[in-house]
């Protein structure tokens, strides 16, 4: 993320059309780069917004992915410590209710 170091401004925008609120809201956000990073990216096509929105969302599930393991690992942690022959009578009890 070399790239996306310096400020970022985040300035909420809130779409109306006619009175009706849509349903997503967008939110700008800027980045300060050094000027040679600029003439490089002109020099090259690149266009900063669709790298910058990618490299955005690939943290963002990258961290989602983290939460959920450690999520995952104090769940079975819990679990655990119940016994098989736990799970075989709930299983049971269940099955004979339904």
């Amino acid at each position: 993320m070399e790239l996306f170091d310096g400020y970022l401004y985040v300035n909420l925008k809130l779409v109306y059309i006619v009175g009706y609120l849509v349903v997503s809201e967008y939110v700008t956000v800027s980045v300060k780069i050094p000027r040679r990073l600029k003439m490089l990216l002109d020099k090259y096509g690149v266009k900063p917004g669709p790298l910058i929105r990618r490299a955005l969302e690939g943290e963002v599930r990258r961290r989602r992915l983290e939460e959920l393991e450690a999520r995952a690992r104090r769940l079975a942690e819990e679990l655990a410590v119940i016994s098989d022959e736990e799970i075989v009578s709930l299983i049971r009890a269940d099955r004979d209710r339904g």
